[in-house]
């Protein structure tokens, strides 16, 4: 869906997406992978509760990754 806004305002296309992400287990993995996701550019980690993250994206791309669930993957093989 586009619709026009004024300069400089942003629009969120699916905000916001909430990521299920039972793999990270430990309270530590669950902060690193919020983390990440908020270090990622164009993404920003805004609540988490059990496996559930709440998730604000500035593309559906970003979503798209997080739900293919490479970070996590990545976070689980440091194995805290």
């Amino acid at each position: 869906m586009t619709r026009r806004v004024p300069a400089g305002i942003v629009t969120w296309f699916e905000s916001p997406a909430s990521i299920n992400a039972s793999a990270v287990a430990t309270p530590l993995e669950k902060t690193l992978y919020a983390n990440s996701i908020t270090l990622t550019p164009g993404t920003l980690t805004t609540d988490v509760c059990d496996d559930h993250f709440l998730i604000h994206a500035l593309s559906q791309e970003g979503i798209d990754e997080l739900r293919e669930g490479e970070m996590e993957r990545r976070i689980r093989r440091i194995g805290l």
